[in-house]
């Protein structure tokens, strides 16, 4: 199969391959909560790759992996919870950019393996929380900030997107359905608890 990876990264490296950080996926993107950044070892069903994936994911923004194979992309949402786990989301990255929650939110604890079993059976293991540095891409209140101005601030330029504040996130994207809260554009309409 082949993997295709976007998202506000620091590093990833698969069988010494680095990957290029601050790649995307189309127009739907999360809003930084901190500088802090979760790392994550990302293992593949069947021993497809030997060695895990690593990746380090800022709080708040989306990891997107694609199986090219099969054609599905999917996302995941980490946020740094009150207690300093991290609690991560997974959607479904449907055409047209929008976002389907696949399961409940789930903290992951430093060491804790957990898998990720919709669409394949990704393991992911929570290697620590870090501090980053985010010198050109400062922390906003996205509270109140309209969709398009959020776009513009983290280097979208696509069509439109609404946004969905809720959960520990705000994610944007170009229809959004959470557990917590749904939007979907054009119109914006939706609700976030």
């Amino acid at each position: 199969m082949r993997w295709k990876f976007a998202g506000m990264l620091f590093a990833m490296t698969l069988l010494g391959l680095t990957y290029a950080p601050n790649t995307s996926w189309g127009d739907l993107f999360g809003v930084p909560n901190s500088d802090k950044v979760i790392s994550v070892e990302i293992w593949f069903p069947g021993n497809e790759y030997p060695q895990p994936i690593k990746a380090t994911i800022r709080d708040g923004t989306m990891l997107t992996i694609t199986n090219e194979y099969v054609g599905r992309t999917d996302a995941w949402a980490p946020y740094v919870g009150p207690d300093g786990v991290p609690v991560f989301r997974h959607f479904e990255v449907r055409t047209g950019d929008r976002l389907v929650q696949v399961g409940k939110a789930i903290p992951i604890s430093e060491g804790q393996p957990q898998d990720f079993p919709a669409g394949w059976n990704l393991r992911f293991v929570n290697k620590g929380v870090l501090l980053g540095s985010f010198p050109d891409l400062q922390v906003i209140n996205p509270r109140g900030v309209a969709p398009e101005k959020l776009a513009k601030i983290y280097g979208k330029t696509g069509g439109g997107v609404c946004c969905v504040s809720c959960g520990g996130l705000t994610l944007c994207a170009t229809s959004i359905d959470m557990d917590c809260g749904y939007c979907s554009y054009p119109g914006g309409g939706g609700r976030a608890i």
